[in-house]
């Protein structure tokens, strides 16, 4: 597992970004505040889950304390980017500060709560956002 902090220039009082890499799991962990200096930080990382054997990526969102615009394009690029790859990409973990602001900006298709029975395939994902 890779980590890396990707804190850009953080302003007082504000929690650098960091981005765990699971290729193994095709899961990357961020914890911290997703925006405009530091999002890009997680297109990187879920680069490298190309060589992950995963066909459904998973960002977990659980530690994000806080999300700009910056940080909603990244999510819907993650999302393009899992696409292109022929993967499905899933946001587990969001927090009501997060649920709020990707639903205001029609974003909240990304995310998936957990539910009994086996992983959704690449199709059901792929179909959510069709």
């Amino acid at each position: 597992m890779a980590t890396r902090v990707a804190s850009g220039s953080p302003s007082e009082g504000s929690r650098p970004l960091l981005v765990s890499t699971d290729v193994r799991a095709g899961r990357v962990t961020v914890t911290g505040e997703l925006e405009r200096t530091s999002a890009h930080h997680l297109l990187d990382a879920l680069e490298a889950l190309v060589s992950s054997e995963q066909h459904i990526w998973t960002v977990d969102a659980a530690g994000i304390t806080f999300c700009d615009v910056e940080g909603m394009r990244v999510l819907a690029e993650a999302h393009s980017l899992a696409r292109s790859r022929g993967r499905g990409l899933v946001l587990d973990g969001a927090g009501p500060f997060l649920l709020d602001v990707l639903t205001a900006v029609g974003l909240h298709r990304l995310v998936t709560r957990p539910t009994p029975g086996p992983a959704p395939s690449l199709r059901d994902t792929t179909r959510a956002w069709s």
